[in-house]
């Protein structure tokens, strides 16, 4: 078995990472030995689509004008894990994304700000600059796509990428 296994999963001072580490082989049987072991921070879905797995998060953005954007942000919660696990993972989602939580209070700040950059007309004439580990992307026969190191603006890149081919396409 995995040593570090049961620090990656949520719900820490609780039995969750026990019980994610008992389930683990049977998600290997499912998804194979690398996918079973992903650790994602964050992903996109383009357009408006984000996962969070590690708070078991998803989230849907939807824009309601030039200057705000709504979103969505749902818990996940594994229907056969035991009421203890559910409510660890609860627990830590509202701890980072509740009302008061410690993540969503500070991004909420960074988002208003952004937005309000990304109006200014300082920013007209100048290039996006979305560079950092450009040159690190790699592909693997183990996972479809392309992949980038968790320190990137792979993400990024592939967003604009494919936003800048909706808009310039018939």
């Amino acid at each position: 078995a995995d040593s570090d296994l049961p620090a990656r999963f949520p719900g820490g001072g609780s039995t969750a990472p026990d019980w994610f580490a008992s389930i683990q082989p049977q998600v290997e049987a499912h998804l194979g030995p690398t996918r079973s072991r992903l650790n994602i921070v964050a992903g996109n879905v383009f357009p408006n689509f984000s996962l969070l797995p590690r708070v078991f998060s998803i989230r849907v953005n939807h824009p309601r004008g030039p200057q705000a954007t709504e979103v969505w942000s749902y818990c996940l919660l594994p229907a056969d894990a035991p009421d203890e696990v559910r409510s660890a993972i609860h627990g830590q989602y509202q701890l980072v994304f509740g009302p008061g939580g410690l993540v969503e209070a500070e991004d909420g700040e960074n988002w208003i700000s952004m937005t309000s950059g990304a109006a200014s007309a300082r920013t007209d004439d100048r290039p996006l600059y979305v560079d950092m580990g450009l040159g690190t992307e790699y592909r693997t026969d183990e996972l479809p796509g392309t992949l980038g190191p968790l320190m990137s603006e792979h993400n990024q890149r592939g967003f604009y990428r494919t936003w800048r081919r909706w808009m310039t396409e018939a």
